[in-house]
């Protein structure tokens, strides 16, 4: 479920981000704004995230109350972003 719950904010990220000036420079394209190569780098970030998980997870089951810990905090993270966004005009 928190896997989940992180995709989907990351996803309503992504949207709310989509075309605007971007203050990150490693999700800015060459025209400064949101794009891509954001999508793209963002994306690689939480599967690489995910996927690290998954791989924790097999060899040690019973970390998965803190795996899903790190899952919800970063999501409740990007969930602040994407209503920053959503607040800039």
């Amino acid at each position: 479920m928190s896997a989940a719950a992180l995709g989907a904010v990351t996803i309503a990220d992504i949207q709310s981000s989509m075309g605007r000036p971007e203050a990150n420079a490693f999700l800015r394209s060459s025209d400064g704004r949101f794009s891509g190569r954001g999508i793209a780098l963002k994306s690689l970030v939480v599967g690489a995230a995910i996927g690290g998980q998954w791989l924790m997870l097999r060899r040690n089951p019973s970390a998965a109350n803190w795996a899903a810990g790190v899952n919800f905090a970063a999501a409740s993270l990007t969930g602040a972003a994407v209503v920053h966004n959503h607040m800039l005009k």
